[in-house]
C-alpha cells in the first residue's frame, strides 16, 4: 500500500510516479600517449616507443599487439619508423614528430636526432687502421711510430704497445671456441700487420706480445676466418699467407698483382 498527503490510493489509481532507467555511456578510446616523451636518438641508433591509451571513463585502454596502430614520422629522412611500428631509427640530425593513430584518435611526441659531436683523441704518429674489441676498446695501428694505441670506449689512453716496423692493419680474433671445460669463449688476441718488417705481431688482450711471425713482402691486409686461420695479404710479392692461431705458416698462395686486402 502507498501513502500520500492526499489520502489513500488504490493500486489501480492514477497519478503514480514513473521511473526512468539510467543508461551507462559506452566506453570509448579518448586519448593516446607515446613514451618516452620527447626522446632523443643518435644517427644510426634506434629508439623503442610504447603506446598507452586512456578511455572516456578514465580507465586505461588495453592496446593489444593486434590493434591497428598507424605510426608515422613527420620527416622520414631524419627519423624513420621501423616497419610494424613501435621503434624509430635516427637517420640525420633534426627534429621530427612521431605520431601513433588508432581510428580517429592520435598521440604524438617530438623526437630529436642530435648533430654528432666530433671528439679527438691523441694516439701515435700516422694512424692507419682500427679494430674494436669485445670490451669496446679501440686498437689503433700507428704506422709512423711503430706501435699500437689502445683507447677505452670513452677515449682514455689505456696502453701503447711497440710492434714491428710500419704497422698498417689490425684484426682481433673474436671467433668462438670451445674451451677444455666445455664452455664457449674466444681468445681476443690482436694481430698486427707490419708492412715495413714483413711480419705480423700477435698481442694478448692485455697488450702482451705473444709472438712475431714472418709473412711475405710488403704485408698489407689481414682477415681471421671462422676456423681462426689468419690470412695476410702480401702486396710486395703478390701472395697471401695463411697462419694458424699459433702463428705457424699453413699455406701461401700466389695471387694477382699488388693485392691490398682480403675477406672471406
Amino acid at each position: 500500500m502507498f501513502y500520500s498527503d492526499h489520502g489513500t490510493k488504490g493500486c489501480g489509481g492514477g497519478g503514480g510516479s514513473s521511473v526512468t532507467p539510467s543508461v551507462t555511456p559506452a566506453v570509448t578510446l579518448a586519448s593516446l600517449a607515446i613514451t618516452p616523451a620527447n626522446p632523443s636518438v643518435v644517427v644510426g641508433a634506434s629508439q623503442s616507443l610504447t603506446l598507452a591509451g586512456t578511455n572516456s571513463d578514465g580507465t586505461t585502454a588495453y592496446i593489444t599487439p593486434t590493434t591497428q596502430v598507424i605510426w608515422t614520422s613527420s620527416n622520414p629522412a631524419v627519423a624513420m619508423v621501423v616497419e610494424g611500428g613501435g621503434a624509430v631509427i635516427g637517420l640525420a640530425p633534426g627534429v621530427v614528430t612521431i605520431t601513433a593513430t588508432i581510428g580517429s584518435i592520435s598521440g604524438s611526441t617530438t623526437l630529436t636526432v642530435p648533430t654528432p659531436t666530433s671528439l679527438t683523441f691523441p694516439v701515435g704518429t700516422n694512424p692507419t687502421s682500427i679494430a674494436i674489441d669485445a670490451s669496446g676498446n679501440a686498437w689503433i695501428t700507428n704506422f709512423g711510430s711503430n706501435n699500437v694505441s689502445v683507447l677505452s670506449s670513452t677515449g682514455t689512453l689505456l696502453n701503447t704497445i711497440a710492434v714491428g716496423t710500419g704497422p698498417v692493419s689490425i684484426a682481433i680474433d673474436d671467433v668462438s671456441v670451445i674451451e677444455p671445460d666445455g664452455s664457449i669463449g674466444f681468445s681476443g688476441n690482436v694481430w698486427v700487420v707490419n708492412n715495413g718488417s714483413n711480419n705480423v705481431t700477435e698481442l694478448s688482450p692485455s697488450g702482451t706480445v705473444l709472438g712475431t711471425f714472418a709473412v711475405g713482402n710488403g704485408a698489407r691486409g689481414i682477415f681471421i676466418d671462422g676456423g681462426r686461420t689468419v690470412w695476410v695479404v702480401n702486396r710486395g710479392d703478390n701472395t697471401v699467407t695463411g697462419l694458424s692461431p699459433s702463428g705457424a705458416v699453413l699455406v701461401t698462395y700466389t695471387v694477382g698483382n699488388g693485392p691490398r686486402s682480403v675477406c672471406i
